[in-house]
């Protein structure tokens, strides 16, 4: 409810994640650098949509089942 479905896009694009913004209206930001077009989500990287943050790392399927 606090980000639209059409915010930004975020996809796997050789082995990275790739985020793209889809001109949204108050921008999709990575490590508080707005996004204009298209970028990567490096690993430690943080994403931001509207007032929600995600951190990005890498986990063992196991550790990541276990939640």
């Amino acid at each position: 409810a606090r980000v639209s479905r059409v915010h930004c896009l975020v996809e796997l694009a050789d082995d990275r994640l790739q985020v793209s913004d889809l001109n949204s209206t108050n921008g999709t930001f990575i490590d508080g650098k707005r996004v204009h077009g298209r970028a990567f989500l490096d690993l430690g990287a943080t994403l931001q949509i509207g007032d929600l943050s995600f951190h990005h790392k890498l986990r063992r399927r196991a550790e990541a089942l276990r939640r």
